[in-house]
């Protein structure tokens, strides 16, 4: 018996069989239902690290209504679920959820998340301007189209995605940058060269400051220089310059632009330059409440404002916002991520400006593709596209 056992082991081994006969033909080998399991779970873990490395689609979204010209209105979109929220302007002052606002030709970023939402410029567009003169490519602006532009996207790499170099919307003083700072010696000078248009008391005027005085962190004296403009006037007039000095401070000087003058807090005052504790006037201006104002400065080189334009003017109160997707955008465009007017037809093109933008749940690259409606070419209506990328 012992024998038998033996034999049949030994067969199976050999491959012989009985009659004394023979065969070449490979037999099986039995694989063990565990080792079956372990190759499985090696292709599932291969597989699921392939699909792991692989880039997350390219979301696009297009007609992203903002209204009209007489009429605009928010669209506000949550870049992480790639969803348009029905909000309104007073609930959209405190919801979190929106990542991304447009309204006509602005674009904002939510600061009411936590963190607040933030970009980065990625540096794609120089195809699109001349080398040497920084102007537009006529050509190259009117021959990208989405399509032409998503490979560009879809490759595009960055270097960091530190946050201290990420920007956020953020507030200044309508009446900003009228000075220049020298860090080297940490002083102070006049930027008379800029302009400010100010709409008070029924009249324009045009502001430039031409003088500043410094007396170590603030200053002894400023001069501004004043034209003015009634409503029945069609141009400004003559510049009258008003000195305003750290000895009138009381709280802040105060300066009546009708009557060109220091004037009391408690008068009909349109300009208020504040004063430090030490009795010095501050290196800042701030209009008055009912006050307007316009820093753009292909406006406020203009010779006269037409009282009939004026209500389309982008007027400001004392603090402007600052849009880092327009600001923080490419130096070379007005927009930031696109051109006005290239053919002489009224039409914005889009540079196809790409951004990092950092919500409080992702990291993404982001895009605007078109200002125009798909269907009716009718103006705001904004295409985008964003895609997930890793940190």
């Amino acid at each position: 018996m012992i024998v038998l056992v033996i034999c049949t082991v030994s067969l199976v081994a050999c491959g012989g069989g009985g009659g004394g006969s023979s065969t070449n033909e490979p037999v099986a080998e039995e694989v063990s239902e565990t080792e079956e399991n372990t190759e499985e779970e090696n292709i599932e873990e291969e597989t699921t690290e392939e699909e792991t490395n692989l880039p997350e689609a390219v979301v696009e979204r297009v007609n992203l209504d903002t209204g009209t010209v007489r009429e605009p209105a928010f669209a506000y979109y949550d870049i992480d679920t790639a969803a348009v929220l029905e909000l309104t302007e007073v609930e959209a002052e405190t919801n979190m959820e929106w990542d991304i606002a447009f309204r006509r030709t602005d674009i904002y970023l939510n600061s009411n998340a936590v963190p607040a939402v933030s970009l980065l410029f990625l540096e794609n567009t120089d195809e699109f301007y001349d080398v040497n003169t920084g102007d537009p490519d006529v050509n190259r602006f009117t021959n990208a189209t989405a399509d032409s532009e998503l490979s560009f996207f879809e490759d595009l790499t960055f270097s960091t995605t530190d946050s201290d170099v990420f920007n956020t919307d953020s507030e200044e003083a309508v009446i900003s940058d009228f000075y220049i700072y020298d860090p080297t010696t940490n002083t102070v000078s006049a930027n008379s060269e800029r302009n400010f248009i100010v709409d008070s008391d029924a009249a324009y005027s045009k502001v430039r400051i031409t003088e500043l005085v410094q007396n170590g962190f603030g200053l002894d004296s400023m001069t501004l220089a004043i034209s003015y403009q009634s409503l029945t006037d069609t141009a400004f007039g003559d510049e009258q310059t008003l000195l305003v000095e750290s000895t009138q401070c009381s709280g802040g000087v105060y300066i009546d632009i009708d009557t060109n003058s220091v004037v009391d807090v408690d008068a009909d005052w349109d300009l208020e330059v504040p004063c430090s504790e030490e009795g010095l006037l501050e290196v800042e201006i701030n209009i008055s409440e009912d006050a307007l104002a316009i820093n753009d400065q292909g406006i406020a080189q203009s010779d006269a404002i037409d009282p009939a334009a004026a209500a389309f003017l982008p007027w400001n109160s004392n603090s402007v916002a600052i849009l880092a997707y327009m600001a923080y955008g490419d130096s070379r465009s007005g927009q930031g991520w696109g051109e006005y007017n290239l053919t002489d037809s009224n039409l914005l093109w889009p540079n196809f400006a790409s951004y990092l933008i950092r919500t409080p749940e992702g990291l993404y690259k982001f895009q605007v593709t078109n200002y125009y409606n798909t269907e009716t070419s009718a103006s705001g209506s904004y295409s985008i596209r964003h895609q997930a990328v890793a940190e």
